[in-house]
């Protein structure tokens, strides 16, 4: 709504394309799409290919184990299995993590998130690492819950966030815009309930996150 009010087309068609985990940020850089939505944690690397907007949600790297695992972070990962979605940020934590601790782990790779969890139902892997609030997600859709449980440890800081082309400042305006707006309103919480109200009130440090991108017009 704010791009159409923007160029004077009002509505404007909105067309949603598909990108995978590894091309995502080329889709943007290359004009193929405007703005990635997607978790997309913000970096300094991937800010070489693309730009981001204001900051959309904040979340941190975790770990999916069995119910009753002993497993409570990173330093019980001593010869065991994790596995993890190459190419993520989560993927790079937790390498990153494992060698601060000297942690000696199998790191198996695998593609989807499904096939993360299934292979820790299974038992090929004692535990599966992605960003906590996608883990979530996973154990919200399965129909099985109970077999598993997220360790309380994050291994990660993870500022997601929406890509956009690089020096492209008109349009990044245009999306910090809509989302300060949003912040500024109480709409924000309206879309946290409808997606994460199952889950509790939003933490203080997310609530603080809203506050400091609400830019006043």
């Amino acid at each position: 709504m704010e791009v159409g009010k923007a160029v004077g087309l009002d509505p404007i068609k909105i067309q949603y394309v598909p990108v995978t985990l590894e091309g995502r940020f080329d889709t943007v850089a290359s004009g193929a799409v405007d703005i990635e939505c997607g978790t997309s944690t913000m970096t300094l690397a991937r800010m070489r290919k693309v730009d981001f907007t204001y900051t959309t949600f904040l979340d941190g790297g975790s770990l999916l184990v069995k119910k009753g695992s002993a497993i409570a972070g990173i330093p019980a990962l001593v010869d065991e299995t994790v596995a993890v979605i190459p190419g993520t940020t989560s993927a790079t934590s937790l390498r990153a993590a494992l060698a601060k601790s000297y942690v000696n782990a199998k790191v198996v790779e695998v593609k989807t998130h499904e096939e993360g969890i299934s292979a820790l139902e299974a038992g090929k892997v004692t535990a599966y690492a992605s960003d906590r609030v996608l883990l979530i997600g996973l154990l919200v859709k399965s129909s099985t819950p109970e077999l598993f449980a997220i360790a309380p440890e994050q291994f990660s800081y993870e500022p997601y966030a929406f890509a956009v082309r690089r020096n492209d400042a008109g349009f990044r305006l245009v999306a910090n815009t809509a989302l300060a707006r949003l912040y500024r309103s109480a709409d924000v919480m309206t879309i946290f309930n409808r997606w994460f109200g199952s889950l509790g009130a939003p933490t203080p440090v997310l609530i603080g996150m809203y506050l400091m991108n609400a830019t006043p017009e």
